[in-house]
């Protein structure tokens, strides 16, 4: 996966981000490329925007599960990885920040989300989100299996979330997507256009991805 040409400036588009919305990662790294072949997709990673408007955090968070471990989450107020609630230009910068491979780093792009006539997100977001903040995130071994469970429909007893997981569940909770299948099911390509798999309900729907970049990497 080359530059992409339509690649925009995150500040450009920073003040349109709003929360539902989806952000994808394509990476260079060794795990990155593999669950991208594995899940023949461009993306390895997922998360969702949260916008806390008219409190301390008025900026875009991003809600993910991921090895990250220092950056603040602001659910639980500390450091800690897994599951959490942390500042979305950080989480691009953290990844812009790793060594490239090959000479290649992180792209991301974004999902607007049209809710259709779901309202209330932001409160059934947060009220799930609080149960499973700080939940771990799984081995890359874990992962696969939980993975595999999932399109067998079995529901996994792990107590970890993997990236594409937790942005289902956090859907499913938040009554914008459809529980036909279970979050293990979907991977990160299952929010992407080349592979979308997501059944939204009530009218909602995601426009299709814009590449972006923070503008000192552009």
């Amino acid at each position: 996966m080359g530059t992409v040409a339509n690649t925009v400036a995150y500040s450009s588009i920073k003040d349109q981000l709003q929360t539902g919305d989806i952000i994808l990662f394509h990476g260079p790294s060794a795990e990155s490329v593999i669950i991208e072949k594995l899940d023949q997709s461009p993306f390895s990673h997922v998360g969702i925007v949260v916008l806390l408007e008219g409190t301390d955090h008025n900026r875009p968070l991003f809600w993910e599960s991921s090895t990250i471990q220092d950056l603040d989450d602001f659910l639980a107020g500390k450091v800690q990885g897994g599951v959490h609630l942390v500042d979305l230009e950080s989480v691009l910068d953290y990844a812009m920040s790793e060594k490239p491979v090959h000479g290649q780093h992180y792209q991301f792009a974004w999902r607007k989300l049209d809710p259709g006539s779901n309202t209330d997100i932001l409160d059934k977001m947060l009220a799930f989100m609080r149960t499973v903040d700080g939940d771990a995130f799984p081995s890359l071994e874990e992962m696969a299996i939980h993975f595999a469970e999932g399109r067998l429909d079995i529901k996994c007893n792990m107590s970890t979330f993997f990236c594409s997981e937790l942005a289902s569940d956090t859907y499913m909770n938040c009554g914008l997507l459809t529980t036909e299948h279970l979050p293990n099911y979907y991977s990160p390509g299952s929010f992407s256009k080349e592979h979308y798999e997501l059944k939204l309900l009530n009218g909602a729907q995601h426009v299709t991805e814009q590449y972006f970049q923070l503008d000192k990497y552009m």
